[in-house]
């Protein structure tokens, strides 16, 4: 505070009013205590007015009145701003004296006064005091007084809590908008539940917040939020929060749905008799945390006891199924032996009572599951010799078939290797189809319907894997795959393929080749997601079966259920006729071959065998051809009767030409084939001139063919596999006629 005083004479141009010692003088509102604010005295010489000399008006040697002190305070703050000023004056000559405070009327003072006023403009005010002694002494000072606008308080746009209700124990999100209209720095104080004391301080509160705070215990608060500026301002916002505790709930425990699993999981699955299956049971409850109960299913079968199985399970109950996890499920492996027709399975969950429940019906299950065959593939593996490498025949082949296919079990065995001499490759589909023919003719010339499937090893990585006809028993693939194998098999079983990485099935129901539902692998014990596999008939991975293609499986494998059968090497005289049908039409028909062995039964079809004897007899057989999927031909392979001596064979169809081969005419000349056998291989001379082909077959307790239209006049064939004892039959052929020689061993 500043206080400047001068001894001069001057009118004062502010109308004021001056009272006595505590006098009040306001400009607006009632004055507000005052606020201790001094300013230091001039010095006596700065109070004084100067000696005037004598004239008429000024009496000679009077000395003008002093202002000892001037002080008001405050001398500064925001309006409206009471301010008190107090004063103490003197004359030397002890005239009576008066006082004019701040333009006021002058009124006698007293040594000691003060006055008080109220500011209620903003801006600088000079507040003064005039003293007069009457005798034309006088003195003046003032006081500088500043004051401005009062602050904005700040603002709080919104002030929110997520969520404002909710059971316990739940968090809440305090959110809120804040700003100040001077920008002044903010603080953000937090009581989160209204009961005075603030949760959280916020020293440098920005103008989006957030906090969070979890409420364990059912009540309502009053959540308060307080925002401050430097100041003083501030502002407060409030919200209503209330938390609750859930109802008592009466425990209800139910079976929502119980699941088989045999390679697919289903509802209503048509079991594979003998097979052992995975029996799975979603238990849940109306309620959390709800533990400690057991699952039991009791089977009997056509009123049989079976026994009891205890299901193993989740310690606490799901509130809802959850596919995609066994372990939130009840199950257990239903055995081999239970799975027959006539059975039946009482589950129970809560089976021990530990679960107070008022509705224990749906506590209980009664299943009588469909039972269908229980398939079992009898299955030949045939190892190839390919370029002088003999396959080797995987050990877990018959596993895996059943761990994918609808089968009860496999009835495998491997025989001797058979020797093929075409050459292979990846993009070779007509030596892979001329391979396959050969699988076909193989069985039928060991007189076999069991399931043939040929590994063959392979040098190429990428590329053709195998073949297999579509509904047909034969198969071709490669010695390292399984997965080939499988695949090949479902063509056999009548399944062509899925549309993923190929052309496929147009009515298989599911996008992108995928199997579409759970799958159930029983060697991990692992369910099979439907969003990450493609069915095995496709060509992408990873692999697994549809429940589309597994059920077609099933009824294809049980309406033409496979046969083990295959009878002794002798028999009556026959002829193989085998061959392929081209692209165009064109008939490739592979030369004839007469052998002794059983007669096997062929399907009836479009195709007409014609077989023109040397004495005019023509032999007719009607026969289909065997599919083969994304391959543009058909092959056929049939055994018939001998008829003797031949002039001519015809193949026909309607609507094309017939084929035919006639026989040489000219004579032969009987030339004993000849045959060296060592411990692990035959070693084969025939005449090639009179003869171009060569096949030979084991003849003992089953016929073996190891080798079908050798060419070049000597051949060597592995051996092992073969019983030591036995014969040799050696077929030789000019294309239509043949010959037939036993070579004792």
């Amino acid at each position: 505070m500043a206080s400047k005083l001068a001894p001069v004479a001057m009118a004062l141009g502010v109308a004021a009013v001056v009272g006595g010692c505590g006098d009040v003088q306001r400009d607006g509102a009632p004055s507000a205590p005052p606020l201790a604010v001094s300013t230091p005295a001039p010095t006596p010489a700065a109070r004084r007015a100067p000696p005037r000399a004598a004239d008429p008006g000024h009496p000679p040697g009077n000395r003008a009145p002093e202002i000892v002190t001037f002080n008001c305070t405050p001398s500064t703050g925001t309006v409206p701003l009471d301010v008190t000023c107090t004063w103490a004056v003197r004359d030397a000559d002890d005239d009576p004296l008066t006082c004019s405070f701040d333009g006021g009327r002058a009124k006698p003072c007293v040594t000691n006064r003060s006055a008080s006023l109220r500011i209620s403009t903003s801006g600088q005010r000079h507040l003064t005091l005039r003293v007069e002694d009457g005798r034309g002494g006088q003195a003046e000072g003032d006081v500088l007084v500043e004051t401005r606008a009062p602050s904005q308080p700040p603002v709080i746009a919104s002030f929110t809590a997520t969520p404002a209700s909710a059971l316990v124990p739940f968090e809440v999100t305090f959110s809120w908008q804040i700003s100040d209209p001077e920008g002044d720095a903010l603080t953000c104080r937090l009581d989160r539940d209204g009961d005075g004391v603030d949760d959280v301080t916020l020293s440098d509160c920005t103008s989006t917040s957030t906090t969070r705070f979890t409420f364990s215990t059912a009540g309502s608060w009053q959540a308060r939020l307080t925002v401050l500026d430097s100041a003083g301002g501030l502002a407060t916002r409030t919200v209503s929060i209330t938390g609750t505790t859930a109802p008592a709930l009466s425990v209800d425990v139910s079976i929502a749905r119980v699941d088989w699993g045999q390679s697919v999981i289903s509802e209503t699955p048509r079991l594979v008799a003998g097979k052992p299956a995975l029996l799975r049971v979603h238990v849940l409850s109306n309620a959390s945390h709800t533990s400690g109960i057991t699952v039991r299913a009791t089977g009997t079968r056509n009123g049989t006891p079976l026994g009891t199985l205890t299901l193993a399970g989740p310690t606490t109950l799901p509130t809802a199924i959850q596919e995609s996890s066994l372990s939130k499920s009840f199950t257990a492996t239903v055995p081999a032996s239970w799975i027959e027709p006539g059975l039946e399975l009482q589950v129970l969950a809560d089976a021990d009572g530990a679960i107070s429940e008022t509705d224990e019906t749906n506590n209980a299950r009664v299943l009588t599951p469909d039972v269908g065959a229980g398939t079992i593939l009898y299955f030949t593996a045939v190892p190839v010799v390919h370029q002088g490498t003999t396959a080797t025949v995987p050990s877990s082949y018959d596993s895996d078939l059943v761990r994918f296919w609808p089968l009860q079990s496999v009835q495998g065995t491997t025989r001797a290797p058979y020797t093929w001499t075409g050459t292979l490759s990846g993009s070779n589909s007509s030596a892979w189809s001329s391979l396959l023919q050969q699988i076909a003719a193989v069985s039928a010339a060991d007189g076999s319907q069991r399931y043939y499937y040929g590994f063959v090893h392979v040098a190429y990585g990428s590329g053709i894997a195998g073949i297999g006809y579509i509904g047909s028993p034969a198969a071709t693939g490669r010695d390292d795959s399984l997965e080939t194998m499988v695949h090949e098999l479902g063509h056999n079983f009548g399944r062509p393929h899925a549309p993923c990485g190929t052309s496929g099935d147009p009515n298989f129901p599911y996008a992108g080749g995928r199997i579409g539902s759970w799958g159930y692998d029983a060697q991990t014990g692992a369910l099979v997601s439907p969003s990450s596999h493609y069915d095995l008939m496709s060509y992408c991975d990873p692999a697994w079966i549809s429940d589309y293609n597994y059920r077609a499986a099933q009824s294809a494998l049980e309406a033409h259920p496979p046969t083990a059968f295959a009878i002794a090497g002798s028999g009556q005289a026959l002829l193989l006729v085998s061959g392929r049908v081209m692209a165009d039409g064109t008939i490739d028909l592979s030369p004839l071959v007469r052998f002794h062995g059983p007669l096997e039964h062929h399907v009836d079809g479009e195709w007409t065998l014609r077989l023109h004897t040397a004495d005019g007899t023509v032999r007719e057989t009607r026969f289909g051809t065997e599919r083969i999927d994304e391959i543009d031909e058909s092959h056929f392979t049939l055994v018939v009767p001998d008829p003797g001596p031949l002039r001519a064979i015809e193949i026909a169809r309607p609507g094309a030409p017939p084929f035919r081969r006639d026989a040489p005419d000219t004579p032969k000349a009987l030339f004993e084939p000849r045959v060296i056998e060592t411990a692990e291989a035959i070693s084969l001379e025939w005449d090639v001139v009179n003869w171009p082909y060569a096949s030979v077959a084991h003849l003992g307790k089953t016929r073996t063919t190891l080798a079908l239209w050798l060419t070049g006049g000597r051949a060597t064939l592995p051996t092992h596999g073969l019983p030591p004892d036995g014969a040799l039959e050696i077929s030789l052929s000019d294309g239509v006629s043949s010959i037939t020689q036993i070579v004792e061993r």
